[in-house]
């Protein structure tokens, strides 16, 4: 560009000379410049003129050959073009392998704009979830009427997944997925998790299955091994200690076969619960009647619960959730220790507390507590009985009202395990 303002510049400076020269030889000056300047603003025209022409056609003809600082002009801008189109080229090409590797996966993807409405969807979506291409800019919620997915995406923070029934195949289920991006644009995934729901119905299943089918022979076995024990034999002390052993066993696998059916028959109930004003002072006294019976008088227990505090539950449910937990404070600690229940409502939750004196759990087993069959290795260890599977069906309980299980504990300080229920339709 510089190179050809130089040329104007000589070209002008040399045409100014010529004017000077003839001026003088004519004695027109004046009428001699002005004749140059004219003929150099028609030449500047006619080349701008040309330029115009040649970006409105698109500047995909060659440029046009001038001389100076057009020339300059024309190749710097086809130069720029010839860049534009390579990098708008490179572009596409990024733009359609993006897209083939978004139409190749086998999860959904979904962009949802903030409002929610439909922006883009790649063909696993389509096929998911019945997209039509008039879809497009409507809201999502207004397809898919889903009290969840709409309260997951309503979130400031998206996080955690929704499990859902397919609507275009009730036999599949789909998982929500979903992050925020740009302006607040949703980016949703959809994976497919038939075959892990097929696989959980099968597991489900079975356990349901094989636990209720242990019934009959344990309490076959058990019906014998107390009629031996009871008197039989009791002329041969070792046949009698290995009965009183194997009836210990077998009383311990009723008791996991026990666990086992309450906590199937759980998953397999539905959603929907028949809930009832349960009042808790007298529901919670007659479970720790039950753990005083159970434990032959060795704890000492003590209740504290206002008289006019309601919860609105399954009755079943609230008896396993804290039967357990009493059960568990009877059999991890020793005897004698001091065992409360006590009972908070704080307006935004029923607070149900089993707290002991006993001899605490440490902290790195409490986040594993809830796990099915975990065992600590402290004293609250499986000589003392359990199926490892209490805490587990205390948690499974609480999911169920959207609730949550708060563990504190040190060892050597007891043990405190906190079931919270939303206040919904308490009172």
């Amino acid at each position: 560009m510089l190179g050809g303002i130089k040329f104007e510049l000589k070209i002008f400076s040399i045409g100014l000379l010529v004017a000077l020269f003839c001026s003088w030889l004519s004695g027109q000056s004046s009428l001699c410049i002005l004749t140059l300047l004219i003929i150099y603003f028609l030449w500047h025209l006619r080349s701008a003129w040309t330029f115009f022409i040649w970006v409105d056609r698109g500047m995909k003809k060659p440029p046009p050959k001038l001389i100076g600082f057009w020339h300059e002009l024309f190749n710097t801008l086809a130069q720029r073009r010839q860049q534009q189109i390579k990098s708008v080229k490179r572009m596409r090409l990024a733009v359609k392998r993006t897209s083939q590797l978004t139409h190749a996966i086998d999860e959904g993807i979904v962009v949802l704009k903030k409002d929610l409405s439909l922006s883009w969807w790649n063909s696993t979506a389509k096929i998911q979830l019945g997209f039509q291409a008039s879809d497009r800019g409507h809201l999502l919620t207004s397809l898919i009427r889903e009290p969840k997915l709409i309260n997951f995406l309503s979130q400031k923070k998206l996080a955690g997944r929704v499990e859902l029934p397919s609507k275009v195949n009730p036999a599949k289920w789909l998982m929500f997925t979903a992050s925020r991006f740009g302006d607040g644009d949703i980016a949703l995934v959809v994976s497919d998790i038939t075959p892990l729901k097929n696989a959980e119905r099968l597991r489900k299943e079975f356990v349901g299955n094989v636990s209720h089918e242990l019934r009959t022979p344990i309490t076959v076995l058990r019906g014998y091994l107390e009629t031996l024990t009871d008197g039989i034999i009791i002329d041969n002390p070792q046949v009698q200690k290995a009965c009183e052993q194997m009836s210990e066993q077998v009383i311990r696998m009723q008791d996991l076969a026990d666990d086992l059916i309450v906590l199937s028959k759980l998953e397999s109930q539905s959603d929907i619960i028949e809930k009832t004003r349960i009042k808790l002072f007298p529901l919670l006294g007659s479970l720790i009647d039950e753990a005083k019976i159970m434990s032959e008088e060795q704890y000492n227990f003590t209740l504290d619960c206002p008289a006019d505090i309601y919860l609105m539950a399954q009755e079943s449910d609230l008896h396993s959730a804290i039967g357990n937990l009493l059960f568990n404070a009877v059999n991890h600690n020793p005897d004698g220790a001091n065992i409360n229940v006590r009972v908070i409502d704080d307006g935004i939750s029923v607070k149900i507390s089993v707290k002991d004196n006993g001899i605490g759990i440490s902290a790195d087993a409490i986040p594993r507590l809830t796990e099915r069959f975990y065992r600590t290795d402290s004293s609250r260890n499986s000589n003392v009985g359990g199926s490892g599977l209490g805490l587990a069906i205390v948690k499974h309980v609480l999911g169920r009202y959207d609730g949550n299980l708060e563990i504190n504990s040190r060892l050597g300080e007891g043990a405190e395990f906190i079931c919270s229920f939303p206040c919904v339709d308490n009172r």
